[in-house]
């Protein structure tokens, strides 16, 4: 019964960065919402406070998920030039 209303409460729309959050979420590439998919969004989305938390892979998941990237990229060579 948990299960049905959190499957309920996803949405089956696909963002415009569907692609990049599911390699972001190490799930399969495929470009398509799945249940799976819209799990994996939902939990990140509930994790980092943003809303509504739908599992849709828009704007601001994906502005999100990349400055994370950004910074751990950072982290591992923060000033290599030494500027």
């Amino acid at each position: 019964t948990g299960t049905a209303a959190h499957a309920a409460s996803c949405t089956k729309s696909v963002g415009p960065h569907q692609k990049q959050v599911e390699k972001f979420l190490k799930r399969p590439v495929d470009g398509k919402q799945s249940t799976a998919d819209c799990k994996a969004t939902q939990k990140f989305q509930k994790k980092h406070g943003i809303t509504p938390t739908i599992g849709y892979a828009g704007p601001l998941t994906w502005r999100t998920m990349n400055t994370m990237l950004a910074q751990k990229a950072a982290g591992k060579n923060p000033n290599k030039a030494k500027k």
